[in-house]
């Protein structure tokens, strides 16, 4: 009995220790609340209301946790629309807190490129992104793709399709392991960086790159009208018959089986048709 009552106290003990392990920072808790009510999507003004109490109610917090809830003021600014705002909120965090974590002063600084978009203000938006690259090269590589993907952007924005296109082949080359849709987005962009200079067989090849390499993504209506879109400014006429047989071969094999997709597949089979006759006859007229 008295071995199994020690055995009670024992566990009642570790149990204590292990709750006074696990106290959580009551501003990471309001932290917490507030961003639930910012990823609710329903009240933006009530999700800024929440993270300024935060700032107000805990001034002695720790520097990362008052950061985090600083830049989430300016996103939340951002997502109102009030871009001017939510620069100042963004230059506030890497002022007032300049030790924090590397990821959350690269995300503010990113977030300041992304209010001078809503600013209207293109070339002072592409200097803050750059700033990202090289002020944090440590930050996370999502971050950093982030950064080079925007630079990309508004450097065609502006109608500079050559340095455009150099952004766009970086996020490509230097950032191979980043998601896919990143990755498609900046083959999409490179396409039509290409298209605006004049490069129109270069654009082909990019243009044939993402559509094959992103056609597994079809799913939404949005995504399939993308590739709708740079499927029809394909012209077969600038690629080799076998090639771009080829490529409506393994563009057929990427594509999900789904009914959304069905009148997609319907139209790359009745390509596939087209470009075998083509090959077929290209190869008896060159012999082989």
């Amino acid at each position: 009995m008295k071995i199994l009552l020690f055995g009670l106290m024992f566990s009642l003990m570790s149990v204590v220790l292990i709750a006074a392990d696990k106290v959580v920072d009551p501003a990471q808790s309001a932290l917490d609340a507030a961003k639930v009510i910012f990823a609710d999507g329903k009240d933006y003004p009530g999700a800024q209301a929440a993270f300024e109490k935060v700032l107000k109610d805990y001034p002695t917090a720790n520097v990362d946790i008052l950061a985090e809830v600083q830049k989430y003021v300016g996103i939340s600014l951002n997502y109102q629309q009030r871009g001017l705002e939510a620069q100042a909120a963004f230059e506030k965090v890497l002022k007032d807190y300049p030790t924090a974590n590397v990821d959350i002063l690269a995300d503010a600084q990113l977030g300041i490129g992304g209010s001078l978009v809503l600013s209207s203000q293109p070339a002072e938006a592409q200097a803050a992104f750059e700033k990202v690259l090289t002020n944090y090269p440590t930050a996370s590589a999502e971050l950093l793709v982030a950064a080079q993907m925007q630079v990309a952007c508004v450097l065609r924005c502006q109608g500079k399709p050559a340095e455009a296109q150099v952004a766009f082949e970086k996020v490509i080359t230097e950032y191979p392991t980043a998601s896919l849709n990143t990755l498609a987005d900046a083959q999409e962009g490179l396409g039509y960086s290409l298209k605006e200079q004049g490069k129109q067989a270069e654009a082909q090849t990019a243009f044939m790159t993402f559509v094959q390499n992103y056609v597994c993504q079809l799913g939404a209506t949005n995504e399939q009208s993308r590739v709708w879109q740079a499927f029809d400014l394909i012209n077969p006429k600038l690629v080799a018959p076998a090639d771009y047989k080829t490529f409506i071969e393994n563009t057929i094999k990427a594509v999900k089986t789904t009914e959304a997709n069905a009148k997609f597949l319907d139209r790359l089979k009745s390509e596939l048709k087209i470009a075998s006759c083509k090959a077929s006859s290209r190869g008896r007229k060159t012999g082989n």
